[in-house]
């Protein structure tokens, strides 16, 4: 075949879209670099005089007869070009091209020239129509041979200079890359993918990653995927991978189908992202939420004692009063005293819930010293015994170096005593074992990011206090609310809910920290930790601070008392029960009428005692009433809760005493008695 002149340019089209052809660039048309061409035809003698020029050109070529033929060896090898005749038996050109076309959609696209007889083709839009990209009259010329070729080869860098685009572009992203196939199964992952993971990508294809999922995690994955895959959705989940190096990243999986020219689902593409430094963040914001509303408790429940203190001390001061009066009238009467004993010790009950609640809100200002808990719990540990169960024994360990604390006394043997008590509780008649330790421990950065802004900071040395037992345990759900104000798991009559919230409260106003361990059946352990302080030293040894005491004598003597209050019953009460002791009583229930008194006769009194939470006038105001009245007369303040700022408001007008409302019956007599033996000695 002899080659014939260049015509004229003429219109052609490469890929559908249509191209100015006018000349052929010898960068493009590099013999260098064969191709694998497929011709089909049912003319032997084209096939001949097409395959003699391709392979004059350096080309390999492989014919086919039919448009069948062609197919059945597009699918057996790979080929960069195929030519195919139109007018076919068995199966046409237009047909073989679709059926090509739909073989390489998922791979490399092989451009399809269509080849037909001079004025054959009468509408060459089919051509583009069956997915061909070219079109050829016969007789072939070398120089458009040489121009198909060169437009293959120019679409071939093309395609090279994207994938080395796309590659760099994946390489370059922050988030790790994936493509599925239409089942599913994962048939690419970028390299980020595999450094987020901590899976190698061989691992990771078909359904490999599934074992890279956190174990808790796993099924929800492989359902939600499963799902997006089934219904060709989107897919958008949060979960976590379990690396070989046991650590564990939160990731954001996200992908959307991507579709065939035909527009069915072809697969899905997506992407990982690490999202664990912000379930990181997350997790801190819940915790501050969480240590936010626990303040929230604590501040309202603390309102609510302030605001309860008062009227319900006046009543428990009430009953515990008259309980006394009443057990002094019937002395003998063996019925009725069990009856009055009754009586108290309902009163007490109430009593001591008071002081609960104000010492979990730490509305009440307590007195701490410095201490050696050792005696503290062995002496706890003595009483505890001797109310335990016989199922149920108690051991205790204090290691020689723990150190000393700023404590009080009373407020760490109820930690000890409601924690010890819930133990036994729980062991509900069963064998058990209740152990208490102390030891000492240096503040980790755990424990003091645990603590929070107490006096617990890393490196400090701290008392490590322990209570644990072998009873039947906790599961997460009581133990996120273990010290919950009111929360309890007794049934209805057997616990308050307050114990643990009281025990919370205490540890936190000594500035420590609480942990629990528990699972279900394998019991609890509750480590307290408390700053440790140096010990007070007196001639080599450690001491205690004293308990401060109170003079006592048998009668008032006379001694004059006014008496302030608002309450008619409390009033009464502190009447006849003072009374009885031979002081000489003038009450009030009104603030004016009780000034009005002292204006009229500012010495006829000993001692003005006053409630401090009153409508209208307050116990301080009275106070800086009488001390303006007569200076020298002393002023003793009752109230239902003593914090800090009352008593500098008290020592700022002269109040010689601040007593607790639900201690006044049995204290009361001994201030009063105080105040009489320092007049009987001026």
């Amino acid at each position: 075949m002899s080659e014939e002149r260049l015509d004229e340019p003429r219109s052609s089209t490469v890929g559908g879209a249509p191209v100015g052809y006018t000349g052929l660039s010898p960068l493009l048309y590099d013999p260098s670099h064969p191709l694998r061409i497929l011709v089909a035809d049912d003319t032997e003698s084209s096939q001949l005089v097409i395959g003699k020029l391709l392979e004059r050109l350096g080309h390999t070529v492989r014919l086919a007869s039919n448009g069948e033929e062609a197919v059945r060896l597009f699918e057996s090898e790979p080929f960069d070009l195929v030519m195919m005749d139109i007018e076919m038996p068995v199966m046409n050109g237009f047909r073989a091209a679709e059926v090509i076309r739909s073989l390489n959609e998922s791979g490399k696209v092989v451009p399809i020239v269509a080849v037909s007889a001079f004025g054959q083709l009468n509408d060459q839009s089919q051509v583009y129509a069956h997915g061909m990209n070219d079109f050829l009259e016969k007789p072939l010329r070398v120089d458009d041979v040489k121009r198909i070729i060169s437009e293959n080869r120019r679409l071939d860098l093309l395609v090279t200079e994207k994938e080395h685009r796309f590659e760099a572009l994946l390489a370059a992203v922050p988030v790790g890359v994936f493509e599925a196939d239409r089942a599913g199964k994962i048939h690419f992952t970028n390299a980020r993918w595999t450094e987020i993971t901590g899976l190698a990508q061989a691992r990771a294809l078909g359904d490999g990653w599934l074992e890279g999922v956190h174990p808790d995690d796993r099924e929800r994955a492989a359902a939600d995927w499963r799902r997006s895959v089934s219904a060709g959705t989107p897919f958008n989940l949060e979960f976590r991978f379990l690396r070989a190096d046991a650590s564990v990243v939160w990731v954001l999986g996200q992908s959307v189908p991507f579709l065939t020219a035909n527009g069915e689902v072809a697969g899905q593409i997506g992407a990982i992202t690490d999202i664990s430094r912000s379930k990181l963040i997350e997790a801190e914001h819940a915790s501050l939420e969480a240590q936010v509303r626990e303040a929230q408790k604590m501040t309202a429940i603390g309102t609510l004692a302030g605001g309860i203190a008062h009227d319900f001390n006046n009543i428990i001061a009430t009953i515990l009063g008259n309980a006394e009066l009443v057990r002094q009238d019937v002395e003998g009467n063996t019925a009725a005293l069990v009856s009055v004993e009754e009586i108290r010790k309902a009163g007490v009950r109430g009593r001591d819930l008071v002081r609960q609640i104000l010492s979990f809100s730490r509305r009440e200002a307590i007195e701490r010293v410095v201490v050696d808990l050792a005696p503290v719990v062995q002496e706890t540990a003595r009483l505890l015994r001797s109310t335990l169960p016989a199922k149920v024994s108690l051991s205790v360990q204090c290691a020689p170096d723990a150190p000393c604390v700023l404590a009080n006394e009373g407020q760490i043997k109820q930690i000890l005593i409601n924690i010890a008590t819930n133990a036994m509780q729980a062991m509900r008649g069963r064998d058990g074992l209740i152990e208490i330790g102390l030891g000492q421990v240096t503040v980790s950065a755990e424990l003091s990011n645990l603590a929070g802004k107490s006096g617990l900071k890393q490196g400090q040395q701290a008392l490590c206090m322990t209570i644990s037992d072998n009873g039947p345990g906790m599961d997460a759900a009581v133990l996120a609310r273990i010290f919950d104000p009111f929360f309890t798991t007794k049934p209805v009559g057997e616990g308050t809910g307050l114990g643990m919230s009281v025990v919370h409260g205490i540890i936190l106003s000594h500035d420590g920290a609480i942990t629990v361990q528990s699972l279900p059946g394998l019991g609890a352990t509750f480590t307290i930790y408390l700053p440790a302080v140096a010990p007070v030293v007196v001639d080599g040894g450690a001491v205690l601070k004293p308990a401060a005491g109170l003079p006592a004598v048998e009668s008032g003597g006379g001694l004059r008392v006014l008496y302030l209050d608002d309450d008619e019953a409390l009033v009464l009460l502190m009447r006849r029960y003072l009374e009885r002791l031979g002081y000489v009583m003038t009450t009030f229930t009104v603030q004016d009428e009780a000034l009005q008194a002292l204006r009229a006769d500012p010495l006829g009194f000993d001692l003005v005692l006053t409630d401090f939470n009153m409508p209208g006038l307050s116990g301080i105001d009275v106070a800086r009433e009488v001390r303006s009245l007569r200076a020298d007369l002393p002023v003793v303040m009752i109230s239902g809760f003593i914090d800090e700022d009352l008593k500098a408001q008290a020592l700022d007008v002269g109040v010689r005493e601040l007593i607790r409302k639900e201690d006044s019956v049995e204290k009361l007599c001994d201030l009063v008695s105080l105040c009489a033996v320092a007049m009987r000695t001026s």
